[in-house]
């Protein structure tokens, strides 16, 4: 991970170089957010001594550690909520709070434009029907985008049909799986999703994505923590939100219409 080895390396870091360390050590989650010369100006270092010290410890240049940081953060390896300590005031906790939140949403943020949406959307609304599948922590998620997508005229259900109204190749199997331990990651293995479309969105790392005809990687890593679950999901009530609007768009309803009609499923 790229702040171990930062803190790793400190002692082998020129003076100037350690500046720039100090920096990042000390506000990671800013650090994603901020450009080469914030940088160089916070840690009153020039420009290139930036990219010398991103080389020093493995990147590529400047862009490269933030992506790594990035990731680090969205992983919840190096910034949990269990940060947050009975010491710190409201609003040094409501910063780390968004602070954390924003990390993550902006590792997929990042990755947005390596998503097949556009396929996505055409396949979920030209499918005969879409069966969105998850476990409990993707349960509200699950049941807010069913709810949205009825509303725009998409047959829509939340469990797989019986044996006697199998799946086909028109059918659309939506599984989400924030943390490989979800319904979905093993209903999808039965025969009753065979011949029908399925996409996951989890992350690559699981069966589920590997056996998908399409994945939406909304995170890199199965989530394992319990203190960092909440943010995903929040991250995922922003994933299913963007879906709900584009279908909303793409069949000519108003937005604010569909998000009122399902403003209590939550």
């Amino acid at each position: 991970m790229i702040l171990g080895r930062i803190q790793e390396q400190a002692k082998e870091l020129s003076k100037s170089e350690g500046r720039v360390a100090q920096v990042v050590l000390r506000e990671p989650s800013q650090a994603v957010r901020m450009s080469i010369a914030k940088m160089a100006k916070l840690a009153d270092v020039s420009q290139p001594t930036v990219n010398r010290f991103c080389r020093r410890v493995g990147c590529e240049g400047y862009p490269d550690l933030k992506m790594k940081l990035a990731q680090e953060l969205a992983s919840g390896n190096e910034y949990h909520i269990r940060d947050i300590d009975t010491e710190m005031s409201t609003e040094a906790i409501f910063t780390r709070m968004f602070e954390s939140h924003l990390a993550l949403a902006d590792d997929a943020f990042q990755r947005l434009g390596q998503w097949p949406l556009s396929t996505l959307m055409d396949w979920i609304l030209s499918a005969r029907r879409v069966v969105i599948l998850g476990g409990q922590a993707e349960f509200h998620a699950r049941e807010r985008l069913v709810q949205a997508l009825i509303e725009v005229d998409v047959d829509a259900q939340a469990s797989l049909p019986s044996m006697r109204a199998p799946l086909g190749p028109s059918d659309l199997v939506l599984a989400i799986d924030l943390t490989g331990e979800s319904s979905s990651n093993t209903a999808t293995e039965a025969l009753r999703v065979k011949g029908a479309r399925l996409v996951a969105v989890s992350s690559t790392r699981l069966s589920l994505a590997r056996e998908a005809d399409l994945c939406i990687p909304l995170v890199n890593d199965p989530v394992d923590s319990h203190q960092a679950l909440p943010r995903t999901q929040a991250l995922l009530g922003l994933f299913v939100d963007s879906l709900i609007i584009s279908a909303s768009a793409r069949r000519g309803h108003p937005a604010g219409v569909i998000l009122s009609k399902i403003a209590g499923v939550q």
